[in-house]
């Protein structure tokens, strides 16, 4: 009988939080859809989120405040967003695997693997694995554009997904997005959506790099193609070796 945003784990307003190696589970209505939102977190300081499971929400964690590290965490069948951000500063998000969103009627939702919301400055995105697998397309990492963001890096991370929104940056200044590999998912059930891109708008008076990423396509910005490699790769291949790679082995052994 909860609402989809109900929450039963938060640590707001607070300094010096850690939540590590914890398993957060939640339910599903008696139509199979996720229910309610796994961790919340706004205005804390000093927060760590690590090896922690998150499955079966309709959202798995909003966080916001300084100085906040989610990193090695297992984030799966989720209805519709798996990492949301209010307003942050020094925020790191590292080595999670974000994977087989979605659940029986949640295809309906608009699902989001990371997506940044709030004012930022100083966000670390890296050597994260995404992937679509057996669950349903999703935006793998989106930020709006109604919130300026700063000093913003995104490396390294490889992401295998059916929508066209593969890295999508909005009112960013001084952004760095490089030597991710990024690849589409074939899958009947799409519906035609398009294939990962990287699509990145930045403000002119700001530092720009979009650079040694391997990826099926850039929207935005324009002529920087001979600084990438421009090709869709075998998300089949790409799965197998990242389950080897000692950055994410972990959640395979």
């Amino acid at each position: 009988g909860d609402m989809d945003f109900a929450n039963r784990f938060s640590a707001n307003d607070s300094v010096r939080v850690s939540f590590v190696g914890c398993t957060f589970e939640g339910d599903v209505d008696e139509s199979g859809a996720g229910k309610g939102r796994g961790f919340q977190a706004q205005g804390t300081v000093d927060l760590l989120i690590e090896e922690c499971t998150f499955r079966t929400f309709w959202k798995a964690m909003g966080v916001g405040g300084t100085n906040l590290v989610i990193r090695a965490n297992d984030i799966s069948r989720i209805r519709s967003d798996g990492i949301n951000t209010g307003r942050c500063k020094n925020l790191l998000i590292e080595l999670n695997y974000i994977h087989d969103f979605g659940t029986t009627e949640g295809a309906k939702d608009h699902r989001d693997m990371i997506q940044l919301m709030g004012e930022a400055t100083g966000v670390l995105i890296r050597d994260n694995f995404l992937d679509m697998n057996e669950g349903l397309y999703a935006q793998s990492l989106w930020s709006d554009n109604k919130n300026l963001m700063s000093e913003v890096e995104i490396t390294n991370n490889l992401i295998l997904n059916a929508h066209s929104n593969g890295i999508a940056m909005s009112n960013m200044r001084n952004v760095a997005v490089t030597t991710n590999v990024m690849a589409s998912v074939p899958r009947e059930e799409t519906g035609g959506i398009a294939i990962p891109k990287v699509n990145v708008w930045a403000w002119e008076d700001g530092s720009l790099d979009v650079s040694g990423n391997t990826v099926p396509g850039i929207i935005n910005p324009k002529g920087v193609e001979d600084e990438n490699t421009i090709e869709d790769g075998d998300d089949v291949a790409l799965r197998m070796a990242a389950r080897q790679d000692p950055r994410w082995a972990r959640f395979f052994a």
